[in-house]
């Protein structure tokens, strides 16, 4: 089986207080495949009020409904499956 890979990687995003905003990658590879969105150091990003998570039709996005100045940092999207691991990472930079 084929390991998971990036069609289309992150890029970085710059965005204002309160804007919505979403980070976005296209994935190819045998399924089952898992993604994991990680925050600067290795923090797991969960979904919250603000944080919407998707992983439809081989594309994974990570959506803030109102980006305050605590989103901002680097992001990294790991997609794993029985044959292997790929990450790729993007900036969303937050002005106020």
């Amino acid at each position: 089986s084929a390991p998971p890979r990036f069609v289309k990687k992150l890029s970085d995003i710059s965005t204002v207080v309160g804007k919505e905003v979403q980070l976005q990658t296209t994935i190819e590879g045998a399924e089952p495949i898992s993604v994991v969105w990680f925050k600067d150091k290795g923090e797991i990003v969960r979904e919250s009020d603000n944080i919407w998570i998707s992983y439809s039709e081989n594309i994974a996005t990570l959506q803030f409904s109102r980006v305050e100045p605590a989103n901002a940092g680097k992001y990294t999207c790991q997609i794993k499956n029985d044959a292997g691991m790929q990450e790729c990472f993007a900036t969303l930079s937050v002005l106020g």
